[in-house]
């Protein structure tokens, strides 16, 4: 398991002193800790610190929903999760009430603001909702479909990444940022600034809650394994 960047349980994360020669703690790395009058601070170099935040490793990136396997799986997801919601199978109702729930938020006065997005975490979290229910006009029902599967990709192949720093930044990339992701912040001239990095310590968070939005249940879990079983068997006979 990697080493997380100084303290960054915390909100502002207090660097600790890594060593007395200010070297990088990644093996095989000649970088320099940052300096300061009483030492040095921090346990990797900023190159690989970048790497972490950026990434949650330091020899992978976040994978994409166009990779395989993760591609294969949330197309899957998605279709046996539309199939249940035809059905009014209550396997979705999870879903649907996180949904629901997205959207009674999105109603709240001055949701969308970059200003006041980060006064607490749940408003951060659906500050990106608003963003794609609302700025956006996704469709709901795509939108929950794509939740559904990014969250389930991690289910299902939780092996498929070096970190639960890279899992939580994936959910936060590739599931929040649909189609874009809203700024948190301005410039001074009050226009939007870019969106950035996720700050791990915010990554987690949302992953976290994300996570128990959009959970798979069992048997949906089932379902979902056994059409790519039978994807499997259907391309072993052609």
């Amino acid at each position: 398991m990697l080493g997380r960047i100084g303290n960054t349980e915390r909100s502002k994360p207090t660097l600790k002193r890594a060593n007395p020669a200010g070297t990088c703690s990644r093996l095989g790395c000649s970088g320099r800790l940052r300096k300061a009058d009483a030492g040095f601070y921090g346990k990797y170099c900023n190159p690989c610190s970048r790497k972490l935040i950026d990434h949650g490793a330091f020899d992978s990136k976040v994978p994409t929903l166009t990779q395989e396997p993760y591609m294969t799986l949330y197309q899957v997801i998605r279709e046996v999760g539309l199939e249940l919601l035809r059905e009014q199978n209550a396997l979705m109702g999870g879903q649907a009430a996180s949904l629901e729930r997205a959207r009674l938020h999105s109603d709240q006065e001055k949701m969308g603001d970059p200003l006041l997005a980060r006064r607490s975490d749940i408003w951060l979290l659906h500050h990106y909702y608003h963003h794609q229910l609302v700025t956006k006009e996704c469709d709901h029902i795509d939108w929950l479909l794509h939740m559904t599967a990014v969250v389930g990709v991690i289910q299902l192949h939780p092996n498929g990444f070096a970190s639960d720093d890279q899992e939580a930044l994936f959910i936060c990339k590739r599931g929040l940022g649909y189609r874009s992701l809203p700024s948190v912040r301005l410039k001074r001239n009050g226009t939007p600034a870019e969106h950035g990095r996720f700050a791990l310590r915010s990554a987690r968070m949302l992953a976290k809650k994300v996570k128990s939005d959009w959970v798979l249940m069992p048997r949906m879990q089932e379902l979902v394994a056994e059409r790519l079983l039978g994807r499997i068997g259907d391309a072993l006979v052609s």
